[in-house]
């Protein structure tokens, strides 16, 4: 109003996106960011942005070119980020990444989780041995004759479990691909309510799980 005409500008330090007016002879800014409020105005030395220092050509060039900006996400902000590649978490992923979701995983070890690498799958190899042995055993109260009991390879069924656990981290991995959910290797500790921190890097997401 009265006559005043206000320029988009740009804080290159922080981003902040605003409206200069000059306004009793000290630029102010209407401030529309994430951080302060839309409409905020705030003095220019506050904000970081010296609205009196650019040329008045210089700033409507600029603001030309920030209408034309394509806004872009950071390649560290997730909508949705799972806590735990484990059979529960990689499935949470996945059927989010199927509705839209930007998702991601992060996990320290091996995919899979607990049951996968050192819970049910292994352990149920080794209760299966033991049951083919027992049966082994038990066989002449049955009638059954003729042979030598087989014998176990100890190595050999080590070897073969191991291979099997293996393949499966193989097929959930690839299924995280399949589905465009993004692997991220390492320990995730909470930064903030919605930033996770995993290493020297600092993720964001919308929604975290901790699964």
């Amino acid at each position: 109003g009265g006559g005043r005409r206000g320029v988009v500008v740009e804080d290159p330090s922080s981003g902040f996106l605003g409206v200069a007016r000059p306004m009793m002879r000290t630029t102010m800014v209407v401030v529309a960011a994430s951080g302060v409020a839309s409409g905020a105005l705030v003095p220019a030395s506050r904000s970081g942005i010296v609205g009196s220092s650019l040329g008045r050509g210089a700033m409507f060039r600029q603001s030309r070119a920030l209408a034309t900006a394509t806004p872009r996400m950071s390649a560290s902000h997730f909508d949705y980020l799972v806590i735990g590649g484990g059979s529960g978490g990689i499935a949470s992923a996945r059927r989010a990444a199927t509705y839209g979701a930007k998702a991601a995983v992060v996990e320290r070890g091996r995919l899979g989780g607990t049951c996968v690498n050192v819970g049910c799958v292994p352990k149920k190899v080794m209760f299966n041995a033991a049951h083919i042995t027992e049966i082994f055993h038990d066989a002449a109260l049955y009638q059954y004759s003729g042979g030598e009991l087989p014998r176990l390879d100890w190595g050999a069924l080590k070897t073969a479990r191991d291979n099997y656990v293996t393949r499966l981290n193989g097929i959930y991995g690839r299924n995280l691909d399949n589905s465009g959910v993004t692997k991220i290797e390492g320990l995730a500790s909470f930064e903030g309510p919605k930033s996770v921190r995993v290493g020297d890097d600092v993720y964001t997401a919308d929604h975290i799980l901790i699964a």
